[in-house]
């Protein structure tokens, strides 16, 4: 069964954004690179990212990280946010199904993410990095544009998915319902029961996510309570 149109221009969307992205000069130098940065950036915060203290991580010169970011620090930040999330879309699009339901394809999501999220115990310093720039305010205005740029193609995705599971209604705070649920993984993992099998543990996170998908604004009473001031989409 073929996906409704909403979640198929979500996705060519990411394929667009991921076939405009230089993949191939992703080398596993740089890859080294830049998992060091982000381990820096999250363990002694933004100041403590340094073209010399990264060169040291690596084991390589200065002058050679500076032939390859040639920005210094803020090329070096910004590349590694974006291939950051490189890698996270890539994670999704291998788990998804060819053509499938709406279901089918947030069970993908549920498994894309969370095969990130494990994948390597730094993964999830991403969102930790992201959320201190929120409170610091230490990122660059052209970096955090793009940041926003790519969190909202996925979250078009997701609230596309969702959107057609059950209508409109709270579509956007559905979809970031998913998504904080999903980032929150390897937490998620380690309060399972011992034993679990990793199967278990998709299947798990899809039903809380399915839930959250299917949740509407009304309680089963049709008594709603009082309203929101000021609440924020």
């Amino acid at each position: 069964m073929q996906s409704t149109t909403r979640s198929t221009a979500a996705l060519d969307a990411i394929r667009d954004y991921l076939e405009a992205q230089n993949l191939e000069a992703e080398t596993e130098g740089r890859r080294k690179i830049m998992q060091a940065v982000l381990a820096v950036a999250v363990g002694k915060g933004i100041s403590g990212v340094t073209m010399r203290g990264i060169a040291k991580e690596v084991d390589i010169k200065a002058g050679s990280l500076y032939s390859h970011f040639e920005g210094g620090k803020d090329e070096l930040i910004g590349e590694t946010l974006r291939w950051n999330y490189n890698e996270f879309f890539l994670s999704i699009l291998r788990a998804l199904p060819e053509g499938g339901t709406p279901e089918e394809q947030l069970r993908g999501v549920v498994r894309g993410h969370i095969d990130f999220q494990l994948s390597s115990s730094w993964q999830n310093l991403f969102e930790t990095l992201i959320a201190a720039d929120r409170a610091g305010n230490f990122l660059s205005e052209a970096t955090r544009e793009q940041v926003r740029r790519r969190r909202e193609l996925y979250l078009n995705y997701v609230r596309a998915i969702v959107t057609e599971i059950e209508g409109d209604g709270f579509d956007t705070a559905r979809a970031w319902g998913v998504i904080n649920f999903l980032n929150e993984a390897i937490t998620l993992a380690g309060h399972v029961p011992s034993g679990t099998k990793r199967e278990e543990l998709d299947q798990f996170a899809f039903n809380v996510c399915m839930a959250i998908a299917k949740s509407q604004p009304h309680s089963p009473s049709g008594n709603d309570g009082a309203k929101l001031n000021g609440a924020r989409r």
